[in-house]
């Protein structure tokens, strides 16, 4: 691949996140500053639980969630404060955004550039 194709497309892996990550953050400037789904006041129970030290809680309360979702919550309000939810989703409009780039970047390696791009 020569210089200018290799310029190109890492514009274009950039031009994917970059739209990626503005289409999330309009969502998340959009959203309302509390719980919006009923998981995730799920999610927040059991996030809150683990940063005052009592741990996951029962199997009660966690039989309908995962442990990634509550430790992410935590992680954020720990570092921006508790109920953070613009913070909170800033955090996962980035992840989002990141995951879309990685769809862009491995169909382009797989299926080169028009798959990336649909992938993106």
């Amino acid at each position: 691949m020569n210089s200018s194709a290799q310029f190109n497309s890492r514009n274009a892996a950039w031009i994917v996140f970059v739209c990626a990550l503005i289409v999330r953050l309009g969502v998340a400037f959009w959203l309302p500053q509390e719980v919006v789904w009923p998981d995730g006041g799920r999610y927040e129970k059991v996030a809150l639980s683990l940063l005052h030290g009592e741990g996951f809680g029962d199997i009660v309360q966690n039989r309908l969630s995962v442990p990634t979702q509550p430790l992410l919550i935590a992680g954020v309000y720990s570092v921006f404060g508790e109920k953070n939810y613009l913070a909170l989703r800033i955090v996962s409009a980035v992840i989002g955004a990141a995951s879309v780039l990685l769809g862009f970047l491995l169909a382009r390696r797989l299926f080169g550039p028009v798959a990336a791009v649909c992938a993106g």
